[in-house]
């Protein structure tokens, strides 16, 4: 199944294969912003300028329960990776976390002092972090509801936030050029990464959280040693702002989207740039595909050219058509049996995205949906 939140108050559920709209969520009384699957795919939870969240059963349509309790509007909406919570973040510079099963809002998390940008739980569900405008992120216990840690520094608005695959450190993007990064349980500033001359829109790990990369305004994208916070590799080559960024699951190549329309792929190893892919109207999904031999954008799939592999990054063999069955964790990661498999940048988590058996979907901003299926075989190469 696909979701797809939209302007018109409503939420489609679509059979992926036949392109069917199965059912129509209606109940909101204003523009639907995100929209998400349960872990477990039976439920779908729904955030809208109406300052609800509505979690709905997936295979019936039928609306479960209304969370009532913003004032204003709602942007984003995340499962725990166990499915038994929603995180929801509002313009009423409130995160409230709630009761997926009964509806029941256990913690109205409060602090910051302007809107929430983002949140994620992290990999164990123990822990939120939210991001803010008012420049800070904040660390927050699921099961008390308490703030843990309060992460200060950013002298500006923090756009994105998001854990290290093992939840140890959290990186956070800023307006104020910086990238930092910061120790999950003390919530000490480890490094702050200082190069870009504009905005940094986005920050990722690699899958090994030994190198960190940043996307820019300024239209350059760095690769940094997470451990030494030193700058490795400055990727100039975009002729307007980079707003994407994402490793491959080897974290041997970088790809970065940017406002000019183009995907560029990047060496890591040498910060060359390999290959230029073209995106007709720009991109605000980005993402490798599971056997890194293409890239995966709001304009569909694009394989590299044969110039972009190298010896030590050959393509892997075609996979046969069996298909496996995925899941979604914490609005992040599309995954298989536990692994990750493709990376959701932050400007996407607010936005429209849902799995069923073999099945990845994506509500891009521009209106489209991208569905992506996968084999066991391609799960079974990385």
């Amino acid at each position: 199944m696909v979701a797809s939140a939209s302007e018109d108050k409503t939420v489609r559920i679509w059979d992926a294969k036949t392109g069917k709209c199965e059912r129509i969520l209606e109940g909101h009384s204003d523009i639907v912003y995100s929209v998400v699957f349960s872990h477990d795919s039976t439920m779908v939870a729904s955030a809208s300028e109406d300052k609800t969240v509505r979690i709905w059963d997936a295979k019936t349509g039928k609306c479960e329960h209304v969370l009532k309790g913003h004032s204003r509007s709602v942007d984003s909406a995340a499962f725990s990776h166990d499915s038994t919570r929603v995180a929801s973040a509002s313009y009423d510079q409130t995160v409230r976390i709630w009761d997926a099963e009964t509806g029941k809002c256990e913690h109205v998390l409060e602090g910051h002092g302007s809107w929430v940008n983002s949140v994620v739980f992290s990999h164990d569900s123990t822990r939120v972090a939210s991001a803010s405008r008012d420049r800070s992120v904040r660390i927050w216990d699921t099961e008390t509801g308490k703030c843990e840690r309060v992460l200060k520094g950013h002298g500006s608005w923090v756009n994105s936030v998001v854990f290290s695959h093992d939840s140890t450190r959290v990186a956070s993007a800023s307006k104020d050029k910086t990238v930092r990064i910061w120790d999950a349980k003390t919530g000490k500033c480890e490094r702050i990464l200082e190069g870009h001359s504009d905005i940094v829109y986005s920050v990722v790990f690699s899958h090994d959280s030994t190198m960190v990369a940043s996307a820019s305004e300024d239209k350059t994208v760095r690769i940094w040693d997470a451990k030494t916070g030193k700058c490795e590799h400055v990727l100039k080559g975009h002729s307007r702002p980079a707003n994407l960024v994402v490793f491959s699951h080897d974290s041997s190549m970088v790809a970065s989207a940017s406002w000019d329309r183009t995907v560029r792929i990047w060496n890591t190893s040498m910060g060359e740039c390999n290959d230029v892919l073209p995106s007709d109207s720009g991109t605000d999904v980005l993402s490798f595909t599971p056997d890194d031999g293409g890239i995966i954008t709001s304009n569909g799939v694009s394989s590299f050219t044969d110039n972009c592999m190298s010896p030590e990054n050959p393509p892997m063999p075609p996979p046969p058509s069996v298909v496996p069955a995925l899941g979604l964790r914490d609005k992040i990661w599309v995954t298989s049996t536990g692994q990750d498999l493709l990376w959701l940048p932050a400007e996407c988590r607010g936005g429209t995205a849902a799995v069923s058996a073999g099945t990845f979907a994506i509500g891009c901003r521009s209106g489209r949906v991208v569905v992506l299926g996968f084999s066991a075989a391609e799960i079974a190469k990385l």
